[in-house]
């Protein structure tokens, strides 16, 4: 590894002490990793998020009787938001105020306020009237004069001269928070709670700043603020003349809305104008806020909402005004967050400059900005990298906000709301959960986009030069396969340093990852180099002889190392062609352009990207043959007997017509064991490992219908859940693949496959499958004899949907969430028959593949038929379907005989997801738009705590197939995320 070598050698000597099971460790510069999708809107990640949370926002106010609520969420790439949530409560204000709300409707946003003053004070920085560093005196001289009260004590005095406008903005002036919190001021017997009596001489303020109390304002110097004139002691008098501080400036942050309210008074000063007047026209107006008041007057009412039966909705709160009077609608708040992020609010640099943090606070999550709280999280994406979330939360006379910002996303969001209903901290807990809803499927999107944007191989023919870029689920783009002029340079990066160009060791690095900038214009992206400074092993040694949390990741002191005639071999550089794709790469080190290889179709070059998502041959799997014992009450069927496709043809006309009547329901128990084949799939470093999904597929396929061979980086929802750290097990179903060819008629039915899949669930859960099995292939790790799942999920497609129904049915407690794909209890459901499906008599259609199939085996003939049922038009490449053709299998009149088991899941308490293709031919005769009840899905389900139903655009029957595959995983798998799973 890079540097490896320097390490101090007391590093060394410990090395030998300990044998270390690395796991992959990621030191990305700091900030966003890819660029904030563009399209997010339209990524089905994203949707389903935002109908995740619109479901949440409808189930939390539904019972809200006086309490309105208006939530915007957008992306600053997109014109118009993804979610615009208005709940108008049942009683309205008959009196004042809108009686609907929608995204112009005005609330109070009480202490988001701050961030509109703060934004004031620099933009009359940036125009050079002030600077933020100008202590506080310069502008309110009133707090220099000094007073001979005071002892000259440091635990007295409050050396004003030292504060800043910048340690006001930011919470670090150590004043106090504010004047509201006094209670000298109310009447009430306080010597009764153990406190002194007030003597007359004490003391006591004349003003605060709790509505409906004597207002603080500025006296005696013009202009004077908005607010009303009405004390004799004011508020600069108070903190000037008896308020000792709580730290010394700088020190440590002290929330303040008295800070924010000398910031106010700093911008009257600066600008020579009352607050209000500044406001407009240093923010409102530039910014085209039409719907966002300084503070709130009687003739604003109109577009207000004001709940019922509210008396100080417009509250006049004084000097304190810039530290929360202030009102907006949900369309302003999304249109300044954007303005922020777009750098239309503050040039580009003063922006980057003031969404940075001031000061920590004692906690590891939390930051304080001017006057951002800034929180971060590390457990949000796959690759487990910080995100920083810029917010601001407010509340004032039963109004609550809320704010966030995430720049590395391009992701605003606003949640304003007031009434009774809404508790003091609902907008800003409402607004840290739709972000953390949210940056996953973002995540995802980036992700997506990037693939299409700049995965690919680029070469430049004339130099022999090429290198390859793709993603995986670690953080930015991987370069890999890197040669210039015919030099592998990555086994060789050691030779890139001053004094060691001769040493030939090889570097072990096999891949490195490129990151974003930031520095782009329309045609042009720079990316920088991470060069690995360390294995995973050799840090994750060090950081164990350490407690101080990442010492290892040193990225910011790596960057921009490598040095040759003036240009570091870190910089690489994107050219944007057509559609923003990247269509060449200059590497700046080398001089050279590699021009990105076009992508052909169906598989024609071998110099196409080998993208991330591990192929079946690097995954973590073992093959199993599991010995099933199981019982099932299976049903004697009235049915003709199959042996040749005329008895088939026979059949299908026969169960099309058939009547309950002579379809007989005689009960026909079925009792043995079958062998059937199974894979385990384990992710070696997987953060969910320890949920296995147990994926049950449908007819006319065995277990590959969930691990293609062909494109498995497109088509694999193994490996799409294996990316995603959950283990999987798959299995041929009885009957198909390598599992045992049972009787077609009276035990190959849905009743004995559920038993099946009921004694392999308890086998997992039991930590048992190995044992049981005997392994077919290579010999697994230990970990697999080990592995003992805490939860188990199970999936399932078409007739494996209604296999995993049953067991929902007959075996809840045993499953701990479910995605039932191909498959939605809906009104158009039986219009398509058995008839459809082109069978022909498996054993006499294809001898070679089948002659093993008993009678009652039958399978479907032709391209044409399996398309029908499976693909729709438009959304599969003819590859796919060839392989459709090629790995088919069969199904048993048994199985198309049977009937569903409708009993409700009683005992079935997790989450549940209904998945279907829009264009589902079978469940929905090509439309599943309007189709079911929600009501009856409850019903089936009634203790699950979450039912959701996803229609995937633009697909047919068969996802794992359709172009779109890769995305329905992701709607797949961040539901149940979304639920803890």
């Amino acid at each position: 590894m890079l540097f490896s070598q320097s390490l101090p050698t007391l590093f060394t000597l410990f090395a030998g002490l300990q044998q270390v099971v690395a796991t992959p460790r990621y030191c990305p510069p700091y900030g966003p990793v890819l660029p904030a999708p563009r399209q997010a809107s339209q990524h089905p990640a994203v949707r389903y998020a935002i109908d995740t949370i619109t479901t949440v926002l409808k189930g939390q106010t539904a019972g809200f009787d006086l309490s309105g609520v208006s939530v915007g969420v957008k992306s600053i790439h997109e014109d118009d938001p993804f979610l615009d949530f208005h709940y108008t409560p049942s009683t309205v204000n008959l009196k004042e105020g809108v009686k609907k709300i929608n995204a112009s409707t005005g609330y109070r946003l009480g202490s988001i306020s701050k961030v509109f003053t703060v934004l004031a004070a620099l933009r009359l920085a940036e125009d050079g009237v002030l600077s933020m560093d100008d202590p506080v005196t310069r502008w309110i001289p009133e707090l220099a004069h000094s007073n001979s009260s005071h002892s000259g004590d440091e635990l007295d005095v409050i050396h004003w001269s030292d504060i800043t406008v910048g340690d006001v903005a930011a919470h670090l002036s150590g004043l106090g928070g504010d004047m509201t919190t006094d209670v000298s001021a109310f009447p009430f017997d306080w010597e009764a709670l153990g406190l002194p009596r007030l003597l007359k001489n004490s003391k006591v303020p004349s003003c605060k700043g709790l509505p409906g109390a004597p207002i603080c304002t500025r006296k005696g110097k013009l202009p004077i603020t908005s607010c009303s004139w009405l004390t004799a002691t004011d508020f600069l008098d108070i903190f000037k003349s008896y308020r000792p501080p709580v730290y010394q400036p700088s020190q440590s942050p002290v929330y303040s809305n008295a800070g924010i309210s000398l910031v106010g008074l700093v911008v009257e000063a600066a600008s020579n104008k009352t607050f209000d007047a500044a406001i407009m026209d240093l923010v409102l107006k530039p910014l085209g806020l039409k719907k966002t008041y300084p503070g709130i007057v009687p003739e604003n009412s109109e577009n207000m909402f004001i709940p019922a039966g509210s008396t100080d909705w417009g509250a006049d709160i004084g000097i304190f005004a810039p530290a929360g009077a202030m009102g907006s609608s949900t369309a302003d708040m999304l249109s300044f967050m954007t303005s922020i992020l777009k750098n239309k609010a503050l040039s580009p640099s003063n922006t980057r400059r003031w969404l940075k943090p001031n000061t920590f606070t004692s906690t590891w999550s939390a930051s304080v900005g001017s006057p951002w709280e800034i929180y971060r999280v590390d457990n949000l994406t796959s690759d487990g990298r910080i995100i920083d979330m810029y917010t601001k939360g407010g509340t004032l006379s039963g109004y609550q906000s809320g704010m966030a910002m995430i720049p590395d996303a391009g992701l605003v969001v606003s949640v304003l709301g007031a009434g009774p209903e809404v508790s003091s901290v609902w907008a800003q807990l409402a607004t840290l959960n739709i972000v953390e809803a949210l940056i996953p499927a973002l995540d995802t999107a980036a992700r997506d986009e990037a693939k299409v944007r700049f995965a690919g191989q680029y070469v430049d023919k004339k130099t022999g030069s090429a290198l390859t870029l793709s993603l995986d689920e670690g953080p930015g783009l991987v370069l890999s396969k890197w040669t210039a002029r015919g030099f592998d340079i990555l086994p060789n990066l050691n030779r890139f340093q001053p004094g060691r160009y001769n040493d030939t060791t090889d570097s072990g690095i096999k891949s490195i990852r490129l990151y974003p900038t930031g520095i782009e214009n329309k045609s042009r992206a720079a990316w920088r180099a991470v060069f690995p400074t360390l294995s995973d092993t050799e840090a994750e040694m060090i950081e164990g002889l350490t407690k101080v949390k990442d010492v290892t990741c040193i990225t910011w002191h790596m960057l921009d190392r490598f040095i040759y005639n003036g240009l570091s071999m870190d910089h690489f550089e994107f050219k944007y062609g057509t559609e923003g794709k990247a269509a060449s790469h200059l590497h700046a080190h080398t001089s050279e352009t590699m021009h990105k290889v076009t992508r052909l179709m169906a598989g024609l070059s071998a110099l196409l990207p080998a993208l991330a998502t591990p192929t079946s041959h690097a995954k973590n799997c073992v093959q199993l043959q599991v010995p099933v014992t199981a019982s099932a009450n299976n049903t004697r069927y009235n049915s003709v007997k199959v042996e040749s496709n005329i008895d088939l043809v026979d059949f299908v006309w026969d169960t099309s017509t058939w009547s309950h009547a002579n379809r007989s329901a005689e009960v026909l128990p079925i009792h043995g064991t079958y062998s059937i084949n199974a894979q385990l799939c384990i992710p070696a470093d997987g953060k969910k490992s320890d949920v296995l999904q147990i994926a049950t597929h449908g007819l006319g396929f065995d277990k590959r219908y969930w691990d293609p061979e062909l494109k498995p980086e497109e088509y694999s929802y193994v490996d799409a859940a294996l990316a995603k750290g959950y283990s999987i097990l798959t299995y041929d179903r009885l009957g198909t693949g390598k599992s045992t060819k049972a009787n077609g008629y009276n035990e190959v039915q849905l009743g004995l496959q559920v038993a099946i899949l009921k004694e392999l669930t308890v086998l997992a859960r039991d930590g048992t499958l190995l044992k049981s099995s005997k392994i077919t292939g290579k010999r697994p790790q230990k970990t697999f004899y080990d592995y003992k799942p805490k939860k188990v999920v199970h999936v399932g497609h078409s007739f494996g949907s209604a296999t995993t129904s049953g067991l929902l049915s007959l075996h809840g407690n045993l499953s701990d969430g479910a995605i039932l794909t191909g498959f939605l209890p809906n009104n158009q459901s039986g219009k398509v028959g058995p008839n459809t499906f082109g069978f022909e008599f498996a054993r006499q259609y294809d001898p070679k593949r089948f002659g093993d199939r008993p009678a009652g085996y039958a399978v479907q003939a032709s391209l044409s038929s399996i398309q029908q049922i499976f693909l729709k038009k438009g959304s599969f490449e003819i590859e796919a379907l060839e392989y459709a053709e090629k790995i088919k299998q069969t199904g048993t009149v048994g199985e198309l005989s049977s009937g569903l088991i409708v009993q409700p899941s009683n005992e079935f308490k997790g989450p549940l997801q209904y998945f279907i293709g829009e264009n589902d031919y079978p469940f929905c005769d090509g439309d599943c738009n309007n189709t079911y009840d929600m009501e009856t899905l409850k019903g089936l389900n009634p203790a699950a705590p979450h039912i959701g139903v996803h229609l995937q655009p633009g697909t047919g029957h068969g996802l794992t197939l359709s172009t779109n595959a890769t995305a329905g995983y992701e709607v797949m798998l961040a539901y149940l995320g979304s639920q803890g799973l």
